[in-house]
């Protein structure tokens, strides 16, 4: 067990086991490289976020392997062109922000489920391939690019700005002929 406090925490990388426990900061937790499997992060035992960020700065094609257990992730590699993939249907409890870098699927079929907000920010691309995506909103801004799932994109609440997709001028929707659907029954701006 590994306990982190409400400070900043640095790793180069972070591989929990099985039977591991990482109680991680109520601040943000940065990974700045991989181990020497090619992940920046891989959780196979527990990750408690405790309300905390999750930040990768990786400065190389990764894999990252988080399942359910980060609270907010943000995506930022120093190298705009370098590619994160998630290797197994990922749920963030919280936000995903992705300011750099692309952020795709090992598996055009896994899945990824954010609860909270998604920003694709700057040079950022989220990649969704053909497996599911679901969003509780969705802000692409400047320079962002969001490649949707050939599937379904499925959008589930409205933002702090009461949007609940907002594509800025400069950023990017790819369709890729999927389906977006709104599932929320609350008032404001779809779009």
């Amino acid at each position: 067990t590994l306990t982190g406090s409400s400070g900043a925490m640095s790793f180069g990388s972070l591989t929990i086991a099985s039977g591991g426990t990482y109680s991680a900061t109520s601040g943000t937790t940065t990974i700045t490289s991989e181990a020497s499997s090619n992940y920046a992060i891989e959780v196979s035992g527990t990750y408690t976020h405790n309300s905390g960020t999750l930040k990768i700065t990786t400065d190389n094609n990764t894999f990252v392997k988080i399942l359910d257990d980060v609270n907010h992730l943000i995506i930022e590699p120093a190298t705009a062109t370098r590619v994160y993939e998630w290797v197994s249907n990922v749920t963030i409890q919280g936000d995903l922000t992705i300011n750099a870098g692309r952020f795709a699927h090992y598996s055009p079929l896994f899945s990824l489920d954010v609860q909270g907000d998604c920003a694709v920010n700057n040079t950022g691309i989220l990649d969704g391939g053909s497996g599911s995506i679901e969003l509780g909103s969705l802000t692409i801004a400047s320079g962002g690019e969001y490649r949707a799932t050939t599937g379904i994109t499925t959008l589930t609440n409205f933002n702090s700005s009461n949007n609940i997709l907002n594509v800025s001028s400069g950023g990017t929707f790819t369709h890729n002929n999927g389906t977006v659907k709104v599932t929320t029954n609350s008032s404001g701006k779809y779009f």
